[in-house]
């Protein structure tokens, strides 16, 4: 009998690993703030008190959540779409942006 010498990835972990990869995807200026403030634009229905603790569960990647980290991915996105253009202009010109 052969033994299979990689181990499967459950969901729980491919969704906690997507939520890291997604924060490490933004741009250095945008903080979670920032963040969540996209996230509630795009999706009201994220936008109440009792979705606090299953936000900061998410963000911190204790708790897998598809529909904050489909969100989070969607957000980090927008933000790279709107930073990195300015970045790599500025880089080009061997400048940075105020506000770092």
């Amino acid at each position: 009998m052969v033994m299979k010498v990689s181990q499967k990835v459950t969901a729980a972990q491919e969704w906690k690993q997507r939520m890291r990869a997604a924060r490490h995807s933004l741009p250095d200026v945008v903080g979670q703030q920032m963040v969540l403030e996209r996230v509630v634009e795009t999706n009201p229905e994220l936008d109440t008190l009792t979705n606090m603790t299953r936000w900061k569960n998410a963000w911190g990647t204790k708790v897998a959540d598809p529909n904050i980290t489909k969100a989070v991915e969607a957000a980090a996105q927008h933000f790279n779409d709107l930073y990195n253009p300015v970045e790599k202009r500025l880089q080009k010109q061997g400048l940075q942006r105020p506000d770092r």
